[in-house]
């Protein structure tokens, strides 16, 4: 018995949707609607992720001052409670230069010990702060200080 083949269905109709809803892809409203959403996410990230990098950074200045606050007290304890205004006179060296981000002086006016000032390129990645300062006293206290009004005050160290 032999069977015509031209009247054999290849696939049910069921079969021929789905398979040209599969290779139809996303319509223009899927997209945009993912597009949007993604924009949100990445807006509401972006100033977190700025926060984060900044604070990493001051982590670095609170991590030399302390040990340019313990410089200065062991030079106070060998001098008589007098504390130097140079990096020669200390038995730790300039942290400015292996630093990217601050410049550090040391210094006896008031109760500060040791600065950090932060350093702003003109083709910084991270242009909404604006330079500030970080100082620590003798007692160990650490003290923010923004030197512009109009930038974004930087995260407390």
């Amino acid at each position: 018995m032999r069977i015509n083949k031209a009247f054999i269905p290849l696939e049910t109709k069921e079969q021929s949707v789905k398979r040209k809803m599969f290779l139809s892809g996303f319509t223009l409203l899927e997209i945009m609607i993912t597009v949007a959403i993604i924009g949100i996410l990445v807006a509401l990230a972006v100033p977190s992720y700025w926060g984060v990098l900044e604070r990493s950074r001051q982590r670095e200045a609170v991590v030399n001052l302390g040990l340019l606050r313990g410089a200065q007290e062991r030079y106070a304890l060998e001098k008589g409670g007098v504390y130097t205004n140079t990096f020669n006179d200390l038995d730790a060296e300039d942290p400015s230069t292996n630093a990217r981000f601050f410049t550090y002086t040391v210094g006896t006016v008031g109760t500060a010990v040791a600065t950090a000032t932060r350093r702003i390129t003109s083709g910084a990645v991270n242009p909404g702060y604006c330079a500030y300062t970080i100082n620590i006293s003798n007692i160990s206290n650490l003290t923010l200080a923004p030197q512009a009004s109009p930038c974004r005050r930087p995260p407390d160290p």
